[in-house]
């Protein structure tokens, strides 16, 4: 055993916030904090803000000759290091350690026994949280000012944690990546009085002299981003819970609120707000399969201090949020926060995101969440409900996307997760739960089994871009329309931007059936992390001139510049595509009447057709005709031309049963053949 006594230097730089492999797997935590005497102090300098803890880790090397053993830790005071190899019964020590560039690398070369993955290790860190910036921990007392809009009125001391992206390390040495899960056990000691709240269960909780320590452990494995604490003077209420609508599963919700923020006033309180909480577990429970995790709990925390009047987080099992939103008057059950990081729970908390880039899996699924708990919490299915949120997501990111330097940015490669989270948050909120929405509009409803059945393959794991979209290459063998499945997923990931179309159509028929040629293209700037050629699945819709709907088609687009024919039983007035279903942008919209056309730009004759040849007169040079029935299904492609002078042509047919066709010239102009 060698006594450390010496503080990690506070060199937290961007190189270093990228997730990256270690030679180990931790297996839990067991953490002991003592927060007593900071929240019976009530101090106000920041500086004096300081607690002690301890912190064992079990780990298992994944490396044969593990040396060393590198955890993340930025400005805490290490104490002691101990360290056993648990299945020798062996206490190693001294140990050589180097605290630099919020890491701790911690060295065992000098042992003559070789660890391998066969071995389990067991680290106890005894450390002093000395941050005096509110980075992770945060602690706020009475005498601290606030901006006027943001609410905060309590007149005790409260403290608590916010991990997410990469502030565990800020207040516990921890491996933080969100790919290494573990199990927690967590001891908190606070003055009587107060309670103290964390993931998992309540063990016990135990009073000594005028302080009390709470027992807190996880049944399921949690990455350090998901685990928290918080302790202050609060109210407890409690529900058991159904979990879904069918059988009698149940779980217990604890819900913790500043004194008298339950009952509230002014028809404002943490009761009425939260009142939605069953039903919002049954809904996803239903949709997604049932709540996974041994309870469910809310918790108000201060996080005044990041700058955010209305913050919430998904920590596994227990969401936390400022107060405002227990405290305003937002529309129940139009208000979705809640609903966002429950969904969390089945979105990044049973399956997590494998590395930061894939942040987009956690927040666009939840925010998708959003939509589909709007859709059905009257209790019967609003559509327009969904689609107008998700409508209302599209505006946010189009808006957005206006900015040249956000529209070519992919959501799965930012790499630093800060700016994901918040100076990228409209893509990796907004765009990516459009990925899950493409899904559900393509495979309809069929989306939520395979959902459910995704989220149990990797339940309790993490999920990566690839193992994303592999999953729905194997489970959708016969996708409509053929479509292929990777690059419908993986293009609005992987890549930047979105289709921008410019759509110029014609209307080559005097009276019904209504023929429409439409050209399609995809004007966006093709960069290395743009592609020309997104694969569309499109709902088009057909107007009239009084605005009422002809006709709704879908279309998919795999090219850059594509031509569709439509047959209609009435004369469109315009086309639109229907943005509520896809993520597209029209910068341009054309529609050309017949009567806008040159008469004499192309004639057939004879027209009608009695023999197998056709004389074809035209300025245009011909190299393609394509005849196609009345119902768009081609009958013969690749007709062979035989060009005279003077700018004729002749066309020879094969037998063609007696009927009304049109022939589709150079893919754009078409025009009426009738054979008998």
């Amino acid at each position: 055993m060698k006594k450390i006594i010496i503080f990690i230097f506070a060199f937290y730089l961007l190189g270093n916030i990228f997730t990256y492999s270690r030679n180990y797997d931790v297996l839990r935590y067991d953490l002991f904090v003592d927060w007593s005497n900071i929240l019976k102090s009530n101090k106000g300098e920041l500086e004096k803000r300081e607690w002690n803890a301890i912190m064992k880790i079990t780990l298992v090397p994944t490396v044969d000759n593990l040396t060393s053993i590198e955890l993340d830790a930025v400005k805490l005071k290490i104490d002691n290091i101990d360290i056993n190899i648990v299945n020798m019964s062996v206490a190693v020590g001294p140990v050589d350690i180097t605290i630099f560039d919020g890491k701790i690398n911690i060295y065992m070369s000098f042992l003559d026994y070789v660890i391998s993955p066969q071995d389990t290790i067991q680290l106890k860190i005894d450390y002093t949280y000395t941050n005096p910036y509110n980075k992770g921990f945060s602690y706020r007392n009475s005498s601290d000012h606030f901006p006027p809009d943001f609410i905060h009125d309590i007149d005790v001391p409260s403290a608590g944690t916010l991990n997410e992206p990469q502030n565990a390390r800020c207040w516990l040495p921890c491996n933080d990546v969100p790919n290494d899960k573990a199990l927690w056990s967590i001891a908190v000691n606070v003055p009587v009085g107060m309670k103290a709240v964390s993931n998992g269960s309540l063990d016990s909780s135990v009073v000594y002299n005028d302080n009390e320590t709470f027992y807190w452990s996880s049944k399921h494995p949690l990455p350090p981003y998901l685990m928290t604490i918080a302790a202050a003077d609060y109210e407890l209420h409690t529900e058991r819970m159904q979990i879904n609508s069918t059988d009698t599963d149940s779980v217990d919700v604890y819900y913790y609120t500043f004194p008298g923020d339950w009952e509230g006033e002014n028809g404002c309180s943490a009761e009425r707000n939260l009142s939605p909480t069953q039903k919002a577990i049954q809904i996803f429970s239903d949709l997604f399969g049932n709540y996974p995790f041994e309870k469910y709990g809310y918790a108000t925390v201060d996080y005044t201090y990041l700058g955010f009047r209305s913050l919430g987080m998904e920590h596994q099992t227990i969401t936390t949020s400022n107060r405002y939103w227990v405290k305003d008057f937002v529309p129940v059950p139009g208000w979705t926060g809640f609903a966002h990081e429950l969904g969390h729970h089945w979105f990044g908390n049973m399956v997590t995101c494998n590395k930061w880039t894939d942040i987009w899996f956690n927040e666009g699924g939840a925010t998708w969440t959003e939509a589909i708990y709007l859709e059905r919490i009257k209790g019967y299915i609003d559509t327009t409900a969904y689609f107008n949120f998700m409508r209302s997501r599209r505006e946010s990111y189009i808006d957005y996307s206006k900015k040249e330097s956000n529209f070519y940015i992919p959501v799965g490669k930012i790499y630093d997760p800060e700016f994901a989270l918040f100076n990228h948050s409209i893509l990796t909120y907004s765009k990516s739960s459009w990925i899950f929405h493409h899904l559900r509009i393509l495979l309809g409803d069929e989306i939520f089994p395979l959902c459910k059945k995704l989220l149990e393959q990797y339940k309790f794991s993490n999920i990566s871009v690839d193992e994303f979209a592999d999953f729905f290459v194997d489970n959708v063998p016969n996708p409509p329309h053929n479509i292929d499945m990777k690059k419908f997923i993986e293009q609005f990931i992987i890549y930047g931007g979105h289709p921008q179309y410019a759509i110029n159509s014609n209307i080559i028929s005097e009276n019904a059936p209504f023929i429409v040629n439409m050209n399609l293209t995809q004007t966006q700037k093709k960069t290395d992390n743009i592609i020309d050629d997104f694969l569309m699945y499109i709902k088009v819709d057909f107007i009239d001139a009084e605005d009422n709907l002809i006709k709704s088609e879908y279309i998919v687009n795999d090219k850059q510049e594509q031509d569709y024919t439509f047959i209609l039983d009435e004369k469109p007035s315009k086309i639109i595509f229907d943005t509520t279903r896809a993520l597209v942008e029209i910068i341009e919209n054309n529609l050309i009447g017949i009567d806008e056309y040159a008469d004499n730009v192309i004639k057939i004759f004879p027209n009608p057709l009695q023999k197998s040849e056709i004389n074809i007169a035209s300025d245009l040079d011909i190299d393609s005709i394509i005849i196609i029935d009345l119902y768009g299904n081609i009958i013969l492609d690749n007709l062979q031309i035989s060009k005279h002078f003077n700018n004729k042509y002749t066309l020879l047919l094969p037998n063609i049963e007696a009927g009304t066709y049109f022939l589709i010239i150079n893919n754009k102009n078409i025009y009426k053949l009738i054979i008998i």
